[in-house]
C-alpha cells in the first residue's frame, strides 16, 4: 500500500524557499527510493542494520495455541495483565472490527481503528484511547501507521504479522520513554516458520506463556485469516524450517470427529477437526 506517496509529494511541492528535506521510512522499497531521488539533491542515505533487533525494555512472550483458542486466551491475558493502554493487532479490517465487538460483548472496554472508519470515527476512537476512557484499541498495521501513543503498556499480536520486521514495529509501540512494556503473540501452526524468523532476528528471549491458554470458544466466529499461497509476498519467500524445528510446530493435537448421517441412504461422512 503506497497510497501515501501522493500525499508526501503534495507536501513537498507546497514547501517554498530555502529548506532542508529529510525522509524517514521503516522500510526502503523501490517506490521510496524513487521518491527520494525525484525530490532530493544528492541525498545521503543512512541504514540501520536489522540483522539482529533488540527491544531491551519489552518483555516478549508468546502462547502456542489453536486458532479456535485465540479469543478465550486473549480474554484471559486481558484479565490477568490489566494494562492501562493495550494495543491489539489484527491482519484485516474485518477481523479488527469484529474482535473489538466481541471484546465489548465479553465486558471489555474496546474500540477499533481500521480503514473502513471515517476520519471522524477514527478521531473518536483515538481520543477515547489516548485519554484512557477505552483501555483497549484493536487496530490494523495500516491504520496504526505513524501513531505515537503515550503510555501503551501492552502490545498483543492477535494475528502474527506476515513480515518479521512488522513484529518489531508493533511491539515498539510500548516501552517508550524509558518505560517497561509487555508484548504477547498468539502463535498457531500457521505462524510456525514466521515465528522462528522473528526469534532469529532478536537478541532477546521470547518466553512461552502457558498459564493463560483458554478453552476452545464455540461462540466467537471471527473471519478467517487471509492466506496467500502464491504471488511472491514475503511470507512465501521465508526459509523453511529444519525438520527438527518443524516437529515442534506441527505436533498432533486432540482431534474431534464429526459424523454426518444421511436420511436418504447416502454414505455416512466423517470429518476430522
Amino acid at each position: 500500500d503506497m497510497g501515501f506517496i501522493e500525499d508526501v509529494e503534495d507536501i513537498i511541492r507546497a514547501i517554498t524557499g530555502k529548506h532542508q528535506t529529510a525522509l524517514f521510512s521503516a522500510t526502503m522499497p523501490d517506490e521510496i527510493v524513487e521518491l527520494a531521488q525525484k525530490h532530493m539533491k544528492n541525498p545521503e542515505t543512512v541504514f540501520v542494520d536489522s540483522d539482529e533487533i533488540s527491544v531491551d525494555t519489552v518483555d516478549q512472550r508468546y502462547v502456542w495455541l489453536r486458532e479456535e483458542e485465540k479469543f478465550t486466551t486473549l480474554c484471559n491475558i486481558l484479565n490477568v495483565e490489566k494494562g492501562d493502554k493495550m494495543l491489539i493487532f489484527c491482519d484485516t479490517r474485518i477481523r479488527a472490527g469484529r474482535l473489538a465487538m466481541e471484546l465489548r460483548s465479553a465486558g471489555f472496554g474496546a474500540t477499533s481503528l481500521h480503514g473502513d472508519l471515517s476520519q471522524k470515527q477514527r478521531n473518536i476512537a483515538m481520543g477515547s484511547f489516548r485519554r484512557g476512557d477505552t483501555p483497549i484499541l484493536v487496530a490494523t498495521d495500516v491504520a496504526a501507521r505513524g501513531l505515537d501513543i503515550f503510555g501503551v503498556s501492552h502490545v498483543l499480536n492477535y494475528d502474527l504479522p506476515h513480515e518479521a520486521l512488522v513484529y518489531f514495529h508493533r511491539i515498539g509501540r510500548t516501552a517508550r520513554a524509558g518505560k517497561q512494556g509487555t508484548a504477547f503473540s498468539l502463535v498457531t501452526s500457521y505462524d510456525g516458520d514466521g515465528f522462528e524468523r522473528i526469534r532469529g532476528m532478536t537478541s532477546m528471549n521470547i518466553k512461552e506463556e502457558k498459564g493463560v491458554l483458554g478453552p476452545i470458544s464455540h461462540n466467537v466466529r471471527l473471519p478467517p485469516r487471509p492466506r496467500k499461497l502464491s504471488g511472491g509476498r514475503p511470507w512465501d519467500n521465508r526459509p523453511r524450517m529444519r525438520p527438527e524445528q518443524r516437529g515442534r510446530w506441527n505436533q498432533d493435537r486432540e482431534r474431534t470427529t464429526v459424523t454426518i448421517k444421511s436420511r436418504s441412504g447416502m454414505p455416512t461422512i466423517q470429518y476430522g477437526l
